[in-house]
């Protein structure tokens, strides 16, 4: 299954379980990519601090699930806790439960997934928060 699609079914599939999800959004032509394909999902609930994030570092390897937090100069702002080779509502929930992996230390968590996504929003023009409705073909 290509990429695209594979990153739009997650969309709907954390959308219908209550998660909100940003995506960002292919912008150019590449030889991996379409524009208007998403790239990878950041995802995570009003009210709770943890932020998830998906994301492969190539077409047909592993999937990453990590989290997001406030960038700091020792830890960076996102850590990879684990890889798997599929998405399901049983890997986001073990990423969501997960502790942040021990080398990363000192770790400010965003308030909840608004304070992380105005960020997100304000700052990358290549990202947009995820609407079911715009994925009402994907089956």
């Amino acid at each position: 299954m290509e990429t695209n699609l594979i990153f739009k079914k997650t969309a709907k599939m954390l959308l219908e379980n209550g998660y909100r999800v940003l995506a960002w959004e292919n912008d150019i032509y590449t030889p991996k990519w379409r524009k208007g394909d998403f790239v990878s999902l950041d995802f995570g609930k009003d009210g709770v601090n943890k932020i998830g994030h998906i994301g492969f570092d190539s077409l047909g390897g592993f999937i990453g699930f990590g989290f997001n937090y406030k960038p700091v100069r020792y830890n960076g702002s996102g850590c990879l806790v684990f890889e798997d080779s599929i998405i399901n509502m049983e890997n986001i929930e073990k990423l969501m439960n997960s502790p942040y992996p021990s080398f990363i230390k000192k770790v400010e968590e965003y308030r909840d997934f608004q304070e992380f996504a105005k960020r997100e929003l304000d700052f990358y023009s290549f990202k947009h928060e995820v609407k079911i409705e715009e994925l009402e073909n994907i089956k």
